[in-house]
């Protein structure tokens, strides 16, 4: 059991619901004084190797790399406990590990699949989500600083190799197994849009408006601090773009939503005045950051119904299994 938590801590989901209600100051200086740390380095290192020569595309391609290289080695966070310790880089252990930084991490299961076991979904049910934070006003999970940082990184790479549709192909397909349906039994749209953004990141390195640029002696410089408000949105916001999870495991949250429904339905009176969200949900853009093969947009935990008083029958799953409506999608495609 421990090396497969080991190995799939990476897919680690995350939870916006929970405590939805309660004040969350935004860590938007710190996380942004962290990262200048780590950019510096992988600036000094970009300029090591290119001497500060070579074209604007052949040093893009260093300093993308070392920025990754500096913020993307994984790393344990042992606070967490054995379990839930694996999972995280570099970066986000630094995040994890600072006093000054305000979060819900969920230490005592408190989450929304605190009450998952293991044939739900053994990611879910062991390692639980990752920590929420709240970052230029969105409420958001810290292994979305990581999609951005890795994945960004990767898909950059796959797009100067194969171009961008194939880098999102590939993205859309690590959801639907390693990172996302095989794994933690959900498919996040909230991290392909960290993905996505990060790829914009990359590919826009020593462009106009970059934080960084060439100097007279052809050296990268960093001319202005990174600011994560600049690239966090809503859509890396889980409860405004929700996870479809398979079938059993939409079953078991759904069972513990209508345990607790009368909570539940409490807090969402003090967050969702005026039924902001569904809103939200009903005006979500057209992915395009997501491949076609991927499930329909959906909410998965069905909160208008849940909070309907006059609601008499119990919630049920969608009736298209996430898997089930990827291969008809594919049958159809042929």
């Amino acid at each position: 059991m421990l090396p497969l938590i080991g190995s799939l801590a990476w897919a680690y989901e995350t939870d916006q619901l929970t405590w939805r209600d309660r004040p969350l100051a935004d860590a938007d200086e710190r996380l942004d004084t962290l990262l200048d740390a780590l950019l510096a380095e992988a600036v000094a290192r970009t300029n090591e190797r290119t001497a500060c020569e070579g074209d604007d595309e052949t040093v893009r391609d260093e300093l993308a790399a070392q920025i990754q290289r500096a913020t993307s080695h994984r790393a344990w966070v042992w606070r967490r406990g054995l379990l839930r310790a694996p999972g995280f880089s570099r970066y986000t252990r630094q995040v994890l590990l600072d006093p000054d930084i305000e979060r819900f991490d969920f230490d005592h299961r408190e989450d929304l699949y605190g009450g998952l076991n293991v044939w739900h979904s053994v990611v879910l049910a062991t390692a639980g989500p990752c920590t929420t934070l709240q970052v230029a006003g969105v409420r958001l999970g810290d292994d979305k600083l990581d999609h951005f940082l890795d994945n960004g990184y990767h898909y950059y790479v796959d797009a100067r190799k194969k171009g961008v549709e194939h880098a999102i192909e590939v993205g859309t397909r690590t959801e639907r197994a390693f990172y996302g349906l095989l794994t933690s039994k959900a498919f996040s749209y909230g991290d392909l849009r960290a993905n996505w953004d990060g790829y914009r990141f990359f590919a826009g390195l020593l462009d106009e408006g970059s934080v960084f640029a060439r100097d007279d002696r052809g050296c990268v410089v960093q001319e202005r601090p990174f600011a994560w408000s600049e690239w966090v949105g809503p859509e890396w916001d889980e409860l405004l773009n929700p996870p479809i999870y398979t079938r059993n495991v939409e079953r078991g949250v759904l069972r513990d939503l209508e345990r607790d429904a009368d909570e539940v339905c409490a807090a969402r009176e003090r967050w969702d005045v005026d039924g902001w969200r569904e809103e939200a949900l009903s005006s979500l853009p057209a992915p395009a950051y997501v491949a076609e093969r991927a499930p329909a947009r959906r909410d998965p935990w069905q909160l208008e119904a849940l909070c309907d008083p006059t609601r008499t029958e119990r919630l049920e799953p969608a009736e298209v299994r996430p898997r089930r409506e990827m291969r008809e999608w594919a049958r159809s495609a042929h």
